[in-house]
């Protein structure tokens, strides 16, 4: 079957809520987040590595009952990220709106509130999927 995108938008990964920012009209509204509760997918085991913005990469998984739903997959997402930044420092940069974040996987120059899921691609084949995050 391939590659396919099953989320292209902008969801904060520090957030609770399930809406992102979408075009209306001339404008830009936050709008719930389509389908989020329809299964993407029969696997029982989805995975993934987040390996943006610290130095280290950390290997996450959805774990299922053969079927995933795209609240399932953000919801991994976001609990894989907590765990990379828990117990890290934060300084500031002079002149920089960026902070240095220290941790044990390594050295970022975004704290987790800068950071958005952009993107979110299967592989059917394997079932891994490929997070795009922005910040």
């Amino acid at each position: 079957m391939g590659t396919r995108t099953i989320y292209d938008g902008s969801i904060q990964v520090s957030g609770s809520d399930y809406t992102h920012t979408v075009e209306q009209g001339d404008d830009y509204v936050e709008a719930p987040i389509e389908d989020l509760d329809k299964p993407v997918t029969r696997r029982a085991v989805l995975t993934f590595t987040l390996d943006y913005p610290f130095e280290r990469a950390l290997d996450g998984e959805v774990r299922t009952d053969g079927g995933a739903t795209l609240r399932q997959i953000i919801d991994a997402v976001r609990a894989t990220y907590r765990t990379m930044y828990q117990g890290t420092t934060v300084e500031d940069i002079a002149n920089l709106d960026n902070k240095r974040v220290r941790g044990a996987y390594g050295e970022a120059f975004h704290v987790i509130e800068d950071l958005v899921i952009e993107g979110i691609e299967l592989d059917d084949d394997t079932g891994r999927l490929e997070i795009v995050i922005g910040s």
